[in-house]
């Protein structure tokens, strides 16, 4: 079954005809996937764009797959078909990792998160974002690094299967950080952010229903670039010293009605903090 499911998947019909020697190094390959589907389409759509011996054999030869694995551990497959995603898949995909498991995403919301982010590109001038943004989740579809959920005109959405969210999770570790569903949780506390403090780069807040505070060592996220606030009411004003965060590039808040007050341009009682940032998105 599996043996069928990778020649489908990697093979136009009746193609696998003319590459035995591929066939030959697939088979190699779904073995070493301990009959785990998810990670023979994953890496069935990674190689149905070659058909060069030496990239099938690449493949079937990576040293990842000598990682340690528990049974039906598909993460060495999985890590495999990452590696080979170009690089702005790359950060698109790792991005997705501040979101829980099972989590929903409307293509309009991600695409939206993607634009806040500057992470879609496009060699041709004038190229609607929104264009890039479909064409990069229908890659990411393809390679089943996502799951369609609905498909109808208006209000399309996908999700991650759990291991590629661990994947997801693997990969941004260092990067990405992301606090959110605790909804007794008033203050952040500062040992939450020490660990990373002079290497993150990415930290989303969301969904925390009472929080009111953010930690002081705010000031010292000297590498943080993107910072994205949403669905806490109840925070009143950002932390102190964050003038002195000139690593940040992109603040987005949303669902936080008493700071977006603060944080109106020009008039805002929090605005000369946050005055030099080079993309602010403030939204209710």
């Amino acid at each position: 079954m599996l043996k069928s499911l990778s020649l489908k998947l990697a093979f136009k019909e009746g193609e696998e005809k003319q590459h035995d020697n591929l066939v030959r190094i697939g088979e190699e390959i779904v073995q070493k996937c301990k009959g785990v589907a998810l990670a023979v389409k994953t890496l069935g759509s990674l190689l149905c764009s070659t058909r060069v011996q030496h990239d099938w054999e690449l493949v079937r030869d990576s040293e990842l797959w000598k990682l340690k694995q528990e049974e039906n551990d598909m993460l060495p497959a999985l890590k495999l078909s990452y590696e080979h995603l170009p690089w702005y898949l790359k950060q698109c995909f790792a991005f997705c990792s501040v979101f829980p498991k099972d989590f929903e995403f409307y293509y309009s919301y991600l695409i939206r998160l993607w634009m806040a982010n500057c992470f879609l590109q496009s060699p041709y001038e004038n190229k609607d974002p929104e264009d890039i943004g479909n064409r990069y989740i229908q890659e990411l579809l393809s390679r089943s690094f996502f799951q369609q959920v609905n498909d109808g005109p208006f209000f399309p959405t996908l999700k991650m299967h759990d291991l590629v969210h661990d994947l997801a999770l693997s990969v941004a570790q260092n990067e990405v950080n992301s606090y959110g569903g605790v909804p007794k949780l008033e203050s952040l506390p500062q040992w939450i952010l020490l660990g990373s403090i002079k290497s993150l780069q990415k930290l989303f807040i969301r969904n925390l229903k009472n929080l009111s505070t953010l930690p002081t060592c705010f000031q010292h996220l000297t590498s943080l670039q993107y910072l994205s606030i949403s669905n806490c009411p109840k925070l009143l004003v950002l932390p102190e010293g964050m003038q002195h965060l000139t690593a940040l590039k992109r603040l987005y808040i949303e669902g936080c009605p008493k700071l977006s007050k603060r944080c109106i341009k020009e008039s805002g009682e929090d605005w000369p903090m946050i005055a030099h940032v080079h993309k602010i998105i403030v939204e209710g």
